[in-house]
């Protein structure tokens, strides 16, 4: 992809933004999300905002020849919690601006850190320094088992169920494209092709506070740090919908679409 460039008709001056990768799949990308670009640059652009939106769409198309950050099932399941809640703008809003982010929803108060695991058993890998949230912060984990299926949802399909409701806010479906395009980086192509079980997964669907996460004791040994762990969250009790919504603010908006209480 270059960027823009302007001509002068005569009548009007002009911006062309082109795309020079002849890869079919790269350059159907490039004008689904030029599409998303559009609206947000408007009828009557300034030059700084014409700008603007070319570094933003030159930064997420490079984002693509990067190493990967996640996988696809840990995308996935990010996806589906932004997909499964009451507010996707609010969960695209509070979403981590690099996947390395301690949270993967942080929207001050309010803390969500999604975790998955394929197979059936709910074992999931943490930090420590992930169940320390600050004072005055409530956290909530959301668990996902997420199996690959065939005629599973793809990462492209929940991306696209997300965007059709957003379409009146496009900066937030930007703002999707963007984190997909960075957390996948080169592996892109491949990732977006694997399908996974949407209702499965949904029904497995579940959120725990931070009280049934068992964990190692904060206080460590001295010249111990960086410290993960697997916890095992089989048997504990998982918060039905009514209880996030008494969270209020980023938790409230969650929804578990499968049975609630406790998993075996």
């Amino acid at each position: 992809m270059r960027d823009s460039l302007s001509v002068d008709s005569g009548v009007g001056l002009f911006t062309v933004i082109s795309c020079i990768d002849a890869d079919r799949p790269i350059e159907t990308y490039f004008l689904r999300v030029l599409q998303v670009l559009l609206p947000i640059i408007g009828d009557n652009p300034s030059p700084e905002t014409i700008n603007t939106a070319v570094d933003k769409l030159v930064e997420l198309f490079q984002a693509l020849r990067n190493p990967p950050k996640k996988t696809a099932q840990g995308l996935w399941a990010e996806l589906l919690i932004i997909a499964e809640s009451s507010d996707a703008g609010a969960l695209i809003a509070a979403w981590h601006s690099v996947p390395e982010d301690l949270y993967d929803f942080n929207s001050g108060m309010y803390r969500v850190e999604v975790k998955s695991v394929s197979g059936q058993l709910r074992r999931h890998h943490f930090s420590l320094a992930q169940l320390l949230p600050p004072n005055g912060t409530e956290l909530v984990v959301a668990s996902a088992i997420v199996n690959r299926a065939g005629a599973g949802e793809t990462i492209a399909d929940v991306v696209d169920e997300i965007s059709s409701k957003l379409t009146s806010t496009p900066e937030r479906i930007l703002r999707l494209h963007q984190i997909v395009s960075l957390t996948l980086g080169n592996s892109w192509r491949q990732s977006t092709l694997e399908a996974f079980d949407r209702q499965a997964a949904c029904q497995c669907l579940s959120f725990f506070d931070l009280s049934q996460i068992p964990m190692v004791s904060p206080e460590l040994p001295q010249g111990v740090s960086n410290v993960h762990f697997m916890a095992d969250l089989v048997g504990k009790n998982a918060l039905s919908n009514e209880e996030l919504k008494r969270y209020g603010g980023l938790i409230s908006m969650l929804r578990s679409p499968g049975k609630q209480g406790t998993f075996k």
